[in-house]
Formats: C-alpha cells, sequence, structure tokens
C-alpha cells in the first residue's frame, strides 16, 4: 500500500489537530471560551506544565510515555473525563505507528520454511 505524498508540515498540523480533538473528547471539563481545550487549566489539573501539553499537542514530537501514562491516569481518575487509553495515544507516542502497527503482508511461515530449506 503506497502512502500519499505528505509534507512534514502538513502531517505534523494533521497530528496536533488530531490530539487536540482527542483530549477535547476525553476531557470536556477543560474548555476554554472559544470551546477549544483550555491548555494552562488542564495542565495544572493534571499537574503537569503548561510547556508540556503545549508540546504534547502540537504534534511536532512524539508524546514521552510517561506523560502519556499521566493522561491516562487522570482520565481514569478524574470523574468529568472519559476514560483515556495508551491504545488511543500510540499514534502519538509512535509518530510512525500507522506503519510501524500494521501487519506484514508476508506470511512469516513462508519466511520460516524458506530459512529451514
Amino acid at each position: 500500500m503506497t502512502r500519499p505524498n505528505v509534507s512534514a508540515a502538513d502531517a505534523i498540523s494533521a497530528r496536533s489537530l488530531q490530539v487536540t480533538a482527542l483530549l477535547e473528547s476525553h476531557f470536556p471539563t477543560h474548555r476554554s471560551r472559544s470551546n477549544s481545550l483550555d491548555i494552562p487549566s488542564f495542565a495544572k489539573a493534571i499537574g503537569l506544565s503548561y510547556e508540556t501539553i503545549y508540546r504534547a499537542v502540537r504534534g511536532v514530537v512524539e508524546i514521552k510515555l510517561p506523560i502519556a501514562c499521566k493522561l491516562v491516569r487522570f482520565s481514569h481518575t478524574n470523574q468529568d473525563a472519559n476514560p483515556l487509553y495508551l491504545t488511543d495515544l500510540l499514534p502519538f507516542i509512535v509518530h510512525d505507528w500507522a506503519t510501524l502497527g500494521e501487519e506484514p503482508d508476508v506470511d512469516l511461515a513462508d519466511d520460516v520454511d524458506d530459512l529451514l530449506a
């Protein structure tokens, strides 16, 4: 399967929109007046710096696993949140998840048979 030619800037913008929408849907009480994710109040509630949350939603760098775990834990302990799971965050923890997370197209049994022959 070939992937469309997407510039790095387009990929970052798309990833930023996706992670922001994901966090908005799981933490609906942390909204600004414009109904977008209120990053400073969200960061304060979760116990992280707002820079850490900004870095996560920008989509430029992968979300570090400890930060992802803290987001998941917070979603399960905050009664106003919808539960979030690490599987929801995998595309943002590993940016190549769409490629790396796919099962191989080849039959591994054939490869093993070839090696043993």
